[in-house]
């Protein structure tokens, strides 16, 4: 049986948090959305806490059946970079049989009630539930090769010289043949 995937489940990823500004000032908070499978958006309000020690992460993300908010708070550490300033980290804030996961990440998943870390969630990738001989898998790859041939199609600014494509042009040529024979004859 496949296990639940990090793709289906609401995130919360310290480098959306320091893309945002979140950690400019010593209190900082927003909104946050995220995407519904099914077409529809989800909002948490999210609250950095940089005075109080231990720093945290005060997430807010809606209301439950009894009227009840469901928040959940989620501790953040630092830790030195080499070359001056640091870096910020979640620590799992979940427990298993009394004991404190802890680890240290970059991204905590939303399961039920709490933030956890992935392997607290036990989920997988996408990726870890495809079979190497699946024709979905097959799929998956060629549309992930053609979207990166098309960005690199339009970066391409000169693509023939005197009638002849240019060397940057045939190497994206032959890139192509190469997808055409994964995906074999039509």
């Amino acid at each position: 049986m496949a296990k639940r995937t990090c793709e289906t489940l609401d995130l919360l990823a310290i480098q959306t948090l320091r893309r945002e500004g979140f950690f400019n000032d010593e209190q900082s908070s927003g909104a946050l959305e995220w995407r519904d499978p099914l077409g529809g958006m989800r909002t948490a309000n999210v609250v950095v806490q940089q005075h109080d020690e231990p720093r945290h992460v005060q997430i807010t993300f809606g209301v439950d059946d009894s009227g009840r908010v469901r928040s959940c708070k989620v501790p953040l550490v630092t830790t030195p970079c080499h070359f001056g300033g640091y870096r910020y980290w979640f620590l799992c804030p979940t427990n298993h049989f009394g004991f404190s996961c802890g680890n240290r990440v970059g991204v905590v998943y939303r399961a039920g009630d709490q933030f956890a870390c992935r392997r607290c969630c036990r989920l997988a990738y996408e990726s870890q539930n495809v079979s190497r001989n699946s024709t979905i898998r097959t799929l998956t790859l060629a549309l992930k090769h053609y979207r990166r041939l098309e960005r690199d199609y339009e970066r391409l600014r000169v693509k023939f010289w005197h009638g002849r494509p240019t060397k940057k042009h045939q190497l994206w040529l032959n890139r192509v043949d190469k997808l055409k024979a994964i995906l074999g004859p039509r």
